[in-house]
């Protein structure tokens, strides 16, 4: 698969490619990559992504030439090894996965599911299984159930034909993660390291929705808490965007600090449950600092 080092390896709940651009030219600025060029102090600045998932804003704030150093967290190991592997292993985990693509019979794709949700062996073999996984699973998407298991079952119909992405994506990826931090640590905890200069986007699991690999809804309170440590990371001077579904609860928890700008998700992107369209829902993006 010719794959864009923009294009995330996973399809990943709640993924932001859709909206990645809109995301950096209200935190960064239209115009940003002209400034990224000819402005040498942003080599001292650092881009936050806590709950990254598969940090489809970064890869693009990357791409479009961002000099500084990135920091990358989530509290799922898997996500945390992935993007190791790619990073330090490219041509390993291009290699794996091409061995992987060999067998893409219903049975292998339970067997490397049954593996995948044993404990983490081999780092390469179990970052090519999750990209494997997710492009054969229904819904081409990696999901896991309230007990923290992968359960999605196995697609069928040319939409899951599973074709490896390169050994060049892997280099490109390999290479945007140049001067990047990858760590296994809570959104809070990453938030509260980001200073003067500094830009944060935090995209949390949703308020009325559940924490992948977390039996707990995240609910309102955890959305408030990640609310206001951006607030204390604008009054430090970063500058911090979030999003979240476009609800009035959800605005009720934003100060006047914050500029609102809502976002419609695409009709392509709806889902069918027991035969029933699921509204469009709209989101936003919250911007402050």
């Amino acid at each position: 698969m010719r794959a864009s080092p923009t294009t995330p390896p996973c399809s990943w709940p709640g993924g932001k490619t859709v909206f990645a651009e809109q995301i950096i030219d209200l935190l960064f600025g239209v115009g940003h990559s002209a400034a990224w060029d000819r402005m040498d102090c942003f080599s001292e600045t650092t881009y936050f992504e806590p709950c990254c998932g598969m940090a489809a804003v970064a890869l693009h704030v990357r791409d479009g030439g961002f000099p500084g150093r990135m920091v990358l967290t989530d509290l799922d190991p898997s996500v945390v090894n992935l993007w190791r592997v790619v990073k330090e292993s490219p041509y390993e985990i291009a290699e794996c996965l091409g061995r992987l693509a060999a067998d893409t019979s219903e049975p292998e794709f339970y067997r490397l599911r049954d593996l995948q949700n044993a404990d983490v062996q081999n780092p390469v073999e179990h970052a090519a299984r999750m990209i494997y996984l997710s492009k054969r699973a229904h819904g081409g998407l990696f999901r896991r159930n309230g007990s923290g298991k992968f359960n999605v079952p196995v697609g069928h119909g040319k939409g899951v034909q599973f074709s490896p992405p390169t050994e060049e994506y892997f280099i490109a990826l390999s290479d945007m993660l140049h001067n990047t931090v990858i760590a296994r640590a809570n959104g809070l905890d990453t938030i509260s390291l980001a200073g003067r200069g500094d830009y944060v986007f935090a995209d949390p699991p949703y308020a009325d929705s559940h924490s992948y690999g977390d039996p707990n809804r995240w609910g309102f309170d955890k959305t408030a808490e990640v609310v206001r440590s951006l607030e204390r990371a604008a009054d430090r001077g970063a500058k911090c965007a979030m999003t979240e579904h476009d609800s009035p609860a959800i605005r009720g928890l934003l100060s006047s600090k914050w500029a609102i700008h809502p976002v419609e998700v695409s009709a392509r992107i709806q889902r069918k449950v027991a035969g029933v369209d699921r509204p469009v829902r709209r989101e936003i993006i919250a911007v402050i600092g």
